[in-house]
């Protein structure tokens, strides 16, 4: 039994992490139509990758169906798989339509044969999650849907029964990786709910359940997110045919190897000349801007004190906004995540409160390198040219000036301490998310504290790109 399933989770790890496996089809352009899966099978396939479009849709009878689609967009890359041997599709269809920030891919299947699976997945950067569920002699009613944005969001929501079934849920993140494995042998059913998100960190919600007995749920999945935990709930049940079933579930959580070893962490970019930003006043208004780039100019300046390459411009003691300092005032409003033409000279970066940034994201930067350029960081090694580099701070949160540094939580986030986080993004500079990382600038979680002042590792990280 655990044979069976295993080698299939195995499979989805590859199909998130690396989605261009086993032959899959990747679609650069233009418009596809077709048939598929012999004359009994009504198909079509229509994409178009510069549009970001995708549609597939097939109903019938058929034998040996195996449909792969890689979506490659450069930055992310989503991928479906259906397949069906000997047996019937009453529903199959797969859509894909872009958003302001990345895809939203959604695949439906009802079907039964000797063999039905399907799976979807997607990467971007160091991130990936996915979905997947299949059985053997039996039939799958399966709605999946993947979302790809600045975080990966897949979710499956499955009945299905059979002699034989699997499913899988996995989500990876740089801080850690977060699973469900399960499968049954012998004749009966499952249902499952998931919700696999890497984002920051890897989380899996849920609930699982077979032959209506439900076996992981909300409770358990936090305990094994709680930690470098697993779990494995194991059990045996009297099939339709009065024969005995046995199911396996487990869960796991497993941080990065290097979670809680590395003091820094670079991101692969630095730069050949000092960072000036610009600040917009559009949301927040010209003296509140004013005020909010003190703070930021703090935040940089901490940086810029420790080594003795000037990384941001000026060398401004009372961290006033000016064309000569770290930030300039602008009235002009950038776009989140959008190139706004930097040259690499230093001169075209931006900084604004936005509305545009959501949900629990505090602030984001997106910093823009040359794929074909380098700079020599002052450990020899070589580093992508950065371009541009631009930091969003959401308007949506509760913002405050702090008059000290404070381990303790707050509901407002202090200006200064996230924009020291983030300017450290901005210089080339990774996130920590190891438990002895928690008192680091560059540690990727925030509730309230304020820490203004760079720990060694945090230094070690500047250093290693910028000298001391």
């Amino acid at each position: 039994m655990k044979q069976y399933g295993r080698p299939i989770i195995g499979l989805l790890v590859l199909l998130a992490l690396i989605p261009d496996v086993y032959g899959a089809m990747s679609v650069e352009g233009g418009i596809l139509t077709s048939s598929s899966g012999g004359s009994s099978i009504q198909g079509i396939f229509a994409a178009d990758n510069n549009g970001a479009t995708f549609l597939a849709s097939s109903t019938g009878l058929g034998n040996g169906i195996e449909k792969n689609h890689l979506l490659d967009f450069g930055k992310y890359k989503i991928e479906s798989s259906i397949a069906l041997e000997e047996g019937s599709i009453d529903a199959c269809s797969e859509t894909t339509k872009t958003t302001g920030l990345g895809s939203e891919t959604s695949v439906n299947l009802k079907a039964e044969g000797s063999s039905v699976y399907a799976a979807l997945s997607g990467k971007r950067d160091s991130s990936a999650a996915g979905q997947m569920a299949g059985v053997l002699n039996g039939a799958v009613s399966s709605d999946l849907m993947l979302v790809v944005d600045d975080s990966i969001l897949a979710y499956q929501n499955t009945n299905a029964e059979g002699d034989e079934g699997i499913l899988g849920s996995i989500a990876n993140s740089k801080a850690n990786k977060m699973a469900i494995d399960g499968n049954f042998l012998g004749s009966g059913d499952f249902s499952t709910e998931q919700l696999s998100v890497a984002d920051s960190a890897a989380k899996v919600y849920g609930t699982v359940s077979f032959n209506g007995q439900e076996v992981i749920n909300g409770d358990v999945l936090d305990g094994i997110a709680s930690g470098e935990l697993a779990v494995s709930s194991d059990g045996i049940y009297e099939d339709r045919n009065g024969d005995l079933g046995a199911f396996e579930v487990s869960a796991t959580n497993l941080l990065d190897s290097s979670a809680n070893s590395i003091g820094y962490e670079t991101a692969g970019w630095m730069w050949a000349s000092p960072i000036h930003y610009k600040l917009s006043t559009s949301v927040i208004g010209s003296t509140k801007a004013t005020s909010y780039a003190k703070e930021i100019s703090k935040g940089a300046n901490a940086w810029d004190s420790n080594t003795a390459k000037n990384v941001f411009k000026g060398t401004d003691t009372a961290n006033t906004p000016g064309s000569g300092n770290v930030l300039e005032l602008t009235t002009k409003t950038p776009v989140k995540g959008k190139y706004q033409g930097g040259t690499g000279d230093g001169n075209n970066n931006y900084m604004a409160f936005s509305r545009a940034v959501t949900g629990s994201t505090i602030a984001v930067t997106y910093t823009w390198y040359y794929t074909n350029v380098y700079v020599t960081g002052a450990d020899s090694n070589s580093y992508n040219k950065a371009a541009e580099s631009d930091v969003y701070f959401s308007a949506n949160k509760a913002w405050r000036i702090a008059s000290r540094e404070s381990s303790a939580t707050n509901s407002k986030f202090d200006v200064r301490t996230i924009a020291t986080h983030e300017v450290g993004h901005s210089l080339g500079l990774a996130d920590l998310y190891g438990s002895s990382d928690s008192d680091k600038i560059m540690y990727g979680y925030n509730n309230g504290q304020v820490k203004w002042s760079l720990r060694s590792g945090d230094k070690l990280g500047l250093w290693t790109l910028y000298g001391a």
